[in-house]
């Protein structure tokens, strides 16, 4: 049987085995590179997108939601032109507008109140006059101190009044507020005792030990005898005729579901302006974020550049193993 004899040096043997070895490990570490690199650059351009994103936001693109109210909300609660003359002159002028139209709009509210809640009345019930209900209600004189004072703002005013009116309108529709309305019109009272604290004055006689009046006052006891009016407490029961708890006046209702209508409308208006101050907050912050990230994005495009300058020094190494093979 022949033997064939490998006469290649030792050395020579393990030098071919590392320079396969080489070549292995070179085709690994390109396709590595070539892997990473291309993750590189779809990372940097992504980055570089959704962080150039927020920087091109603007905190001023930010609108308030407006607030508003409907009557849903409100029932679960069981002209002339201005003369330029002089600046007294303009604010006489724009003081008697806003007049003008406190008194027109509490006419067209007195109206709906009349026409829709002052029918339920009791014949016992005192009638309100425009005057009165103005007070009670939207209080047209306060209203225009406020705008006077700066504490109020007569085109905001405006447009809440407007929609009050709207949705007033819509819960006086309401089956629930014409059952509420309906359960007061024919509601009987009923005799109730309630138990009332109440004082009385009684006099009583005692000896002041101060009082020099009488006669041998200095003699043991010393002072004289004296009266004194005390005050009494006791406990009186009263009996009076009231309606059940759950039954209002229509004018009570009317007030009732207005006080609600302007704190349901103030606490979305709070709500809306802290949810748009948080999304500006939110928008400056992202813009901080944004150019701090376009800086990461740049610092992964130059891990790029520098991954593909070592997979072009493999390209050339492994060229330059090729020339070499076909030279010998």
């Amino acid at each position: 049987m022949d033997y064939i004899i490998d006469r290649q040096p030792v050395g020579e043997r393990i030098g071919n085995a590392l320079d396969r070895v080489e070549i292995i490990y070179l085709r690994i570490l390109r396709a590595s590179v070539l892997v990473v690199a291309t993750i590189l650059i779809i990372v940097a351009i992504g980055y570089a997108g959704i962080n150039l994103a927020k920087v091109m936001r603007s905190p001023a693109s930010v609108v308030e939601a407006p607030a508003t109210v409907a009557a849903a909300d409100l029932i679960p609660a069981d002209g002339k032109s201005v003369v330029d003359t002089s600046a007294k002159d303009r604010e006489d002028q724009l003081n008697l507008q806003r007049r003008s139209y406190y008194d027109a709009f509490a006419k067209r509210y007195f109206a709906l109140y009349q026409r829709s809640f002052a029918p339920f009345k009791r014949a016992d019930d005192k009638a309100l006059s425009l005057g009165e209900f103005d007070d009670l209600t939207i209080d047209s004189a306060g209203r225009l101190d406020a705008i006077r004072r700066g504490d109020l703002d007569f085109t905001r005013d405006k447009a809440d009044l407007a929609a009050l009116l709207t949705t007033m309108g819509n819960a006086a529709k309401d089956p629930r507020t014409v059952g509420r309305l309906n359960r007061y019109k024919t509601a009987t009272k009923s005799r109730i005792a309630t138990q009332v604290r109440r004082t009385r004055t009684e006099t009583r006689r005692g000896w002041d030990m101060y009082a020099t009046t009488c006669t041998a006052w200095y003699e043991p006891p010393i002072g004289c005898p004296a009266t004194r009016r005390v005050e009494i407490p006791y406990m009186e029961k009263v009996y009076e005729m009231r309606f059940p708890t759950d039954v209002e006046a229509p004018g009570k209702v009317f007030k009732g579901y207005q006080d609600r209508f302007f704190t349901v409308l103030n606490e979305r208006r709070s709500s809306n302006a802290a949810t748009a101050e948080s999304e500006r907050n939110t928008i400056v912050a992202g813009q901080y974020q944004g150019r701090t990230g376009l800086v990461t994005a740049l610092a992964i495009g130059g891990g790029f550049v520098i991954l593909m300058f070592f997979f072009l020094l493999i390209a050339i190494e492994r060229h330059q193993r090729r020339l070499t093979a076909a030279v010998r």
